[in-house]
């Protein structure tokens, strides 16, 4: 979080003296975090998970090879991009091109970062698809956004997969992944409880009926 509030301060200047206007800084940023991506940043970590998962479906879908070579060569996706969802790219590309990135994020949602993802990993697909080893796969896939300061060019990229995956597209995507996690972690629930928990207190009561 600290590269949004960062973001946010390199953004918002007093009109008195030019310093980074705090105040309104803050409150943006609780309309990020509140409206925007309520489940980011809680203990269960749901949002992430949950975009994690959802770029994960929209690139087998889109970019078959690219996800069988990720795969293949033991990278998996959730160590590149849960950094991208956390910090809505502000600690990987360059700052103006992340300010045109959240005009799309202001307007879609988290559903936009998605959109950038993909246009990304389009975009240096076929470089990924020579690399050969964990290390070169994570470097390439980073410097590649460090690099990167043509803001069109990645708008580009994202309204093409925009088009692809619309966003009542997007919406159903999304309900039905974070109902699935939903699911998973009642269950997972459940089988705590059912494994530590309850022989816990029924071995207390069968003591204190002693």
């Amino acid at each position: 979080m600290n590269f949004v509030v960062g973001m946010l301060l390199s953004v918002f200047h007093r009109d008195d003296d030019g310093g980074a206007d705090e105040e309104s800084a803050f409150w943006l940023l609780c309309a990020m975090v509140e409206v925007y991506m309520p489940t980011m940043y809680v203990p269960t970590l749901l949002g992430a998970k949950l975009e994690c998962t959802v770029l994960k479906t929209l690139v087998g879908i889109s970019l078959p090879a690219l996800s069988v070579h990720l795969e293949r060569e033991g990278l998996p996706l959730d160590l590149v991009v849960t950094e991208w969802f956390f910090a809505l790219f502000s600690s990987s590309f360059p700052p103006h091109v992340t300010a045109r990135c959240w005009d799309l994020f202001f307007f879609y949602g988290m559903t936009a970062l998605q959109w950038v993802a993909l246009g990304h990993l389009h975009r240096c697909s076929l470089e990924l698809d020579g690399s050969e080893s964990f290390e070169t796969l994570l470097a390439v896939i980073k410097d590649t956004m460090q690099c990167e300061h043509d803001a069109d060019r990645i708008l580009y990229f994202a309204l093409m997969y925009m088009e692809r995956f619309s966003p009542p597209y997007m919406a159903q995507l999304v309900a039905s992944i974070e109902d699935r996690l939903k699911g998973n972690a009642v269950l997972s629930l459940e089988r705590t409880l059912a494994s530590d928990i309850m022989p816990a207190i029924t071995s207390t009561v069968r003591k204190s009926g002693a």
